[in-house]
């Protein structure tokens, strides 16, 4: 998501790097768009465009994808039925509720990270996401709460049974 000025020249050969690496790639990530953080909205179709052809990418290697929606989430729900991929997580969500059950009768996964500890909108995610579709993530090594983020300590901070 995060972009530099040689994004559109770096792309094709990244592409071409993850075909030629398939066997040894599980999923395509994080990829997405993002509106809350990238100000400059220049950028947007620049960013629609990479994460078009990085669903595409993903769809035709048949592979998952961890997505990043913040501040774009209605733009990526409603770009992600034109494609067919076999897993779609969206990663660290906490945008609108009504998307949570959307992606749910999709079959979309929600990650959660050590955010929980403090963010009641990650809360409010974790409640309104059935445990089938709630993935846990580490998205680290990121500070949370002056600790640096590790595997284990989402399952930590995250009390569902």
């Amino acid at each position: 998501v995060k972009m530099n000025e040689k994004i559109e020249q770096q792309l094709d050969s990244i592409i071409d790097l993850i075909k030629t690496n398939k066997q040894n790639i599980c999923a395509i990530g994080e990829i997405g768009l993002d509106h809350y953080f990238v100000k400059d909205k220049e950028l947007y179709p620049l960013q629609k465009t990479i994460f078009d052809k990085m669903l595409l990418l993903a769809q035709d290697l048949e592979l998952p994808v961890n997505l990043h929606t913040k501040g774009a989430e209605k733009i990526v729900f409603d770009t992600l039925p034109s494609y067919k991929i076999p897993n779609i997580n969206i990663h660290w969500y906490s945008g609108p509720e009504r998307f949570l059950k959307l992606g749910m009768d999709r079959g979309y996964y929600f990650s959660i990270t050590p955010a929980i500890s403090n963010s009641p909108v990650v809360k409010k995610v974790v409640l309104n996401v059935d445990k089938e579709h709630l993935l846990l993530e580490s998205d680290g090594p990121v500070k949370y709460t002056g600790k640096i983020s590790v595997p284990a300590i989402p399952k930590q901070k995250c009390p569902i049974e």
